[in-house]
């Protein structure tokens, strides 16, 4: 193999970190995608690479498999954890197995989250919530929800230096039901699932007429806005 190993953990690492020239990052996502799908979906990376991992799918075009990633409840995987007791991330993926018990006690920490919090690829990519360099401490911010998966619900925040930031959404029947808080004195910019800006309105109202929300324009499918500080609820068709 032209990457050492061929493992889940060195794709998402040499990727995560531009240490591939494309055509070959190209070819490395490709190979990154066959081996998730060899195993059923599964990751295998370990603490330093699992972050990165979820990060590197999401932004090539493999948020879906990084959302049903999420989603597992066989092992390995977070769920597994989660309804084996687990309240923080284990060392180990296999630090308990139905039918074998627990590993050896000299590396089985079941507190260990350490570079492997995963929640920061919840709030950038599920959620959206994205700081602006250009802006720090969230005087504008950008909120670009990703659902994915079999996802059909999402809620989350982030208390700023400048407040709370929330964003929240629901999918039912085709439509996007999104709830955004931008906190006092701050802006964002928040692009939208939708199939065209006539197909989402905010607080009942056409965006034409949405107080403190700016429409910029339609891109990737997403209807662009500008926001000022305040609590929005926008629905949107998510196709035509």
């Amino acid at each position: 193999d032209w990457l050492n190993g061929d493992t889940q953990g060195g794709y998402a690492l040499a990727l995560c970190y531009d240490l591939i020239d494309p055509p070959l990052s190209e070819r490395a996502v490709e190979r990154l995608q066959e081996s998730v799908e060899r195993r059923g979906g599964h990751p295998t990376a370990g603490i330093t690479a699992i972050l990165p991992l979820f990060e590197v799918l999401s932004e090539n075009g493999l948020h879906d498999v990084a959302c049903r990633m999420m989603a597992l409840r066989t092992p390995p995987s977070f769920g597994y954890m989660i309804e084996h007791g687990g309240t923080t991330i284990w060392e180990r993926w296999d630090g308990y197995i139905e039918g074998r018990g627990f590993g050896h006690p000299k590396m089985n920490s079941f507190n260990h989250p350490a570079l492997a919090s995963v929640v920061a690829w919840v709030w950038k990519h599920d959620a959206g919530i994205q700081p602006d360099e250009r802006h720090p401490g969230f005087k504008h911010f950008f909120i670009t929800p990703k659902p994915g998966g079999n996802l059909a619900w999402m809620k989350a925040s982030y208390d700023s230096v400048r407040g709370r930031i929330e964003c929240a959404y629901e999918i039912k029947d085709g439509k996007l039901n999104l709830h955004i808080t931008v906190p006092p004195n701050t802006t964002a910019t928040v692009h939208i699932p939708a199939a065209s800006a006539e197909a989402v309105t905010e607080s009942g109202r056409p965006l034409a007429n949405a107080g403190g929300a700016e429409f910029l324009k339609m891109g990737n499918s997403r209807a662009v806005c500008e926001l000022q500080s305040g609590s929005y609820t926008f629905e949107s068709r998510l196709v035509n």
